[in-house]
């Protein structure tokens, strides 16, 4: 037997011209109809200009057709800052002079106020009363040589009413604290 050819189908004849086909998202495929256009013609950009131009005029004829809101200013607010405070003013008093007659006489005193006093020097010696405290309580002490020392304490007192205290030309001090004022009495 003879070798035989079968032979190939034929592809059926397009009504297109045989062009290399471009992938599919790159181009669409041509057209069965030639007597088409390849592209319709473009009407959308006069339609979106009327359209502006409709809104356009539309906006102006609704601008004079309804009043438009008035807004006004908020009323200016006025913030005041508090006063400064008040100046302070100095007032010095000057005592009138005193006459010769009021002048303490020199030497030790007979009437004395809270303090350490040298017995003889500021104070002079004698029996001495008080009214008692001015606070808390009223504290005193018969002092030999002022040295902060216990054994410097001839005689001391804490009361809260009158004292009597006899002060000695021996003494060498006299410490108060917390008294009305010592008046000397003989």
């Amino acid at each position: 037997m003879g070798t035989s050819f079968e032979e190939q189908p034929k592809p059926p004849d397009t009504p297109y011209p045989s062009a290399p086909l471009i992938p599919a998202q790159r181009q669409a495929p041509p057209s069965p109809f030639p007597s088409e256009p390849a592209h319709p013609p473009r009407r959308w950009p006069w339609l979106l200009g009327g359209l502006a131009a409709g809104l356009l005029v539309g906006g102006g004829v609704g601008a004079t057709a309804f009043p438009s809101t008035i807004v006004q200013a908020a009323p200016a607010v006025t913030v005041t800052a508090p006063a400064p405070p008040p100046e302070t003013v100095t007032v010095t008093v000057v005592a009138p002079p005193v006459p010769a007659a009021a002048v303490e006489p020199s030497g030790p005193l007979t009437t004395f106020s809270s303090g350490v006093w040298e017995v003889g020097v500021d104070i002079a010696a004698g029996k001495y009363k008080t009214a008692g405290t001015d606070g808390y309580g009223c504290y005193y002490a018969r002092l030999r040589e002022n040295d902060g020392t216990l054994e410097d304490i001839i005689s001391n007192g804490f009361v809260q009413g009158p004292a009597t205290v006899t002060v000695r030309q021996s003494d060498g001090y006299f410490e108060t604290s917390g008294c009305e004022d010592w008046v000397r009495v003989e």
